[in-house]
C-alpha cells in the first residue's frame, strides 16, 4: 500500500491472490471523493533467468594499449561519429578492424590475462562497435585494467574499473 500526504493525496493499494503465483488480481486508487478498482492482468512476472544472460565473457583490457589501437584505426576511419569498428574477442588478444573509402586498417591488442571461457558466442565474434563510443568509454576509465564483460554479439559491452562503469552499444549489421 502507498499513501500520500496532503491535499490531494491518494492512496494505492494491490489486492493479491497468494496462491504461489504472485497475481494482482485489483488495483484500487482512493482518494478524497475517489475510489476507483482496476482489474489487474492475470499473467505471471516474467523469470528473471530469461532476461539476466547466464554466461558471459570477463576480459581484462589494458587502458593505453586499447586506446593506441583506436587511435590508429582513427587515421583511416570515417571523421563522423558513427565510424564502424569491428572488434574480434579472442583468449589472448583483441583485433580491431576498419574500412573506408580511405582504406582498411587493422590493430592488435594483446591481453594481459588469458580469457578463461569457452564460450564460442562471444569469442572468435566480430561486433560491430562505434570506435569514438568505446574510445571515450575507455579514455574515461581513472586506471590502466578495465574489466570488460561480454555476453553476445548482440548485447552491449560493460566496461568497470574501480566505481567507473560504462556500456558500449554494440551496432547491427
Amino acid at each position: 500500500m502507498l499513501q500520500g500526504a496532503g491535499e490531494g493525496s491518494v492512496t494505492l493499494s494491490a489486492l493479491a491472490e497468494w496462491e504461489g503465483k504472485g497475481l494482482v488480481k485489483l488495483l484500487q486508487v482512493a482518494g478524497p471523493g475517489l475510489l476507483l478498482h482496476l482489474p489487474g492482468a492475470d499473467v505471471e512476472t516474467p523469470d528473471w533467468r530469461k532476461a539476466v544472460p547466464a554466461s558471459r565473457v570477463v576480459m581484462k583490457w589494458p587502458r593505453a594499449a586499447v586506446l593506441n589501437a583506436l587511435e590508429g584505426l582513427s587515421l583511416v576511419a570515417e571523421r563522423t561519429m558513427n565510424s564502424r569498428v569491428t572488434l574480434v574477442p579472442g583468449k589472448e588478444k583483441l583485433e580491431f578492424f576498419v574500412e573506408s573509402d580511405q582504406g582498411s586498417a587493422s590493430g592488435v591488442v594483446v591481453l594481459p590475462e588469458q580469457v578463461k571461457s569457452r564460450d564460442k558466442e562471444v569469442l572468435g565474434q566480430p561486433l560491430s562497435i562505434n570506435g569514438q563510443y568505446l574510445a571515450e568509454a575507455v579514455r574515461s576509465a581513472p586506471a590502466e585494467d578495465l574489466e570488460v564483460s561480454l555476453c553476445n554479439r548482440h548485447k552491449p559491452l560493460a566496461l568497470r574499473c574501480g566505481p567507473y562503469s560504462a556500456l558500449v552499444t554494440v551496432l547491427r549489421n
